[in-house]
């Protein structure tokens, strides 16, 4: 990256939540100088200056100005959202991002990259992931782009005590979700557990709230956020942490299950190849339940099954 001219723009959208980390990172160590479009925004002016590098120079231009830079440009914001007035000099590689935390503009980030041949991006979702996306959307990959899994190597700081967590979407209708989803939300209120559905936090909170407390010992996931998904199986990876879906609806693709050295993306495997027939009881059992014999707990466990309404 250090040939690339370096453009910041909107680095605060709530979907760059996760690729911010990679960002910050890429600056400090590679990165001399960042151009900004315009007059800095407040939000991007706070993110600039929490970049702890004091030889980091800073310059201003005006979209008109952009056409004078030459070479490789990177401008760090997703490809839909590159202003429609910026002057970009054709003989110019761009690279940009695709994807988002939750990929909820995907089909005009798509139509955007396929229809400027000199962009390239990078995506958060790899090559079989982002195909299906893609085929969802009735749609062919045609555009160039690399996959970058999801960083982080910064520390979030919660006040969060959990043993267990549980990370859902509401809007994801599994099977027997309605029960399930009551279940949740019944282990919610037990001391040691914590249960966040994603559908009511706002997608801008999304990366702080399901990050697993200090004492965590367990995470389970049920939704199909799959950058998002694959950052919290990484982190409770890197942390030592129990890590389980439940369901293999939200599981990780087949090619990063084979080709990651974390585990936790292709512990869903087993159960996709051999399905075996399950109750909501035993799932409860199952979550409630932890690896550590220090930490089974039979009598919490029965207490949490007598209040689930079967």
């Amino acid at each position: 990256m250090k040939d690339y001219k370096f453009i910041i723009h909107k680095i605060m959208d709530e979907e760059l939540c996760i690729w911010r980390t990679f960002i910050e990172k890429l600056i400090e160590d590679q990165i001399s100088e960042i151009f900004i479009l315009g007059e800095q925004n407040l939000e991007d002016k706070e993110f600039i200056d929490s970049i702890k590098k004091k030889s980091l120079k800073i310059t201003i231009l005006e979209a008109e100005e952009v056409r004078k830079l030459s070479g490789k440009i990177f401008i760090a914001t997703f490809v839909h959202k590159i202003p429609q007035d910026l002057k970009i000099n054709k003989s110019c590689e761009i690279l940009c991002l695709m994807g988002g935390i939750s990929s909820k503009d995907l089909k005009i980030q798509y139509k955007e990259a396929i229809e400027n041949s000199n962009i390239e991006v990078l995506s958060d979702l790899n090559t079989d992931e982002l195909t299906l996306k893609l085929n969802q959307l009735s749609l062919k990959k045609e555009f160039k782009f690399t996959y970058i899994p999801p960083y982080h190597e910064k520390t979030f700081i919660n006040n969060n005590v959990e043993e267990i967590l549980i990370i859902y979407d509401s809007n994801l209708k599994t099977s027997e979700y309605k029960t399930i989803y009551s279940v949740f939300n019944i282990i919610d209120k037990q001391e040691n557990c914590r249960a966040i559905d994603l559908a009511n936090i706002k997608i801008s909170d999304w990366l702080l709230k399901c990050i697993p407390s200090k004492k965590c010992n367990k995470v389970i996931t049920n939704f199909n956020y799959k950058p998002l998904l694959y950052y919290v199986s990484h982190y409770c990876f890197v942390k030592n942490i129990e890590f389980k879906f439940y369901e293999s609806t939200g599981s990780l693709s087949l090619e990063l299950a084979l080709s990651t050295k974390n585990r936790n993306t292709a512990n869903w495997l087993p159960n996709e190849l051999n399905p075996k027939e399950t109750s909501i009881r035993k799932d409860i059992v199952d979550i409630l339940s932890i690896k550590n014999p220090h930490h089974q707990d039979e009598e919490f466990i029965d207490k949490t099954l007598n209040t689930v309404p079967y």
